[in-house]
């Protein structure tokens, strides 16, 4: 594993702020020039640390006024139809497998909450119970996540 310094976490932390920011910008806030930046960029990248560059989009945009987290409990008998399914589901922006009493997490959004309940109604139907929460705010936009144990001391 690639060993981080404090300008690499510097680096990835400016990015996953914004990851459209020019060379330029992104070394004046780290203190590095442009090159300095586009290396270290390249070697973070063939090491497989920055796997690409992404958009958020404004789901208020599309109209979308309802988000939530759905908890499914899919058979294992099931789960690559489930899976092949939420890959087709445009509303779906995150699936996650979990442990415990539910065996996945969604989250997804909607137009209106009739959108919602047809779409948990289909769940429960086809692929197993659910409990639907519905989210009031981001307290932290969703980020990539950093280990500082990657960091080099010193």
């Amino acid at each position: 594993m690639l060993e981080l310094d404090t300008l690499d976490l510097a680096l990835l932390q400016e990015l996953r702020c914004d990851s459209r920011l020019s060379l330029r910008d992104l070394g004046a806030k780290v203190g590095l020039s442009a090159p300095s930046v586009a290396s270290r960029l390249k070697r973070l990248e063939e090491a497989g640390i920055i796997l690409g560059y992404t958009v958020r989009l404004s789901p208020s945009q599309f109209a979308l006024n309802f988000e939530a987290l759905i908890l499914i409990t899919v058979p294992e008998v099931r789960r690559q139809d489930f899976v092949s399914f939420m890959q087709d589901c445009l509303c779906v922006g995150s699936c996650v497998r979990l442990t415990g009493e539910f065996s996945h997490q969604l989250q997804a959004s909607f137009s209106d909450l009739r959108e919602l309940s047809t779409f948990v109604q289909r769940l429960n139907s086809e692929f197993g119970p659910t409990r639907t929460s519905l989210v009031l705010e981001h307290e932290i936009a969703p980020r990539p996540v950093l280990n500082l144990r990657a960091i080099k001391a010193g």
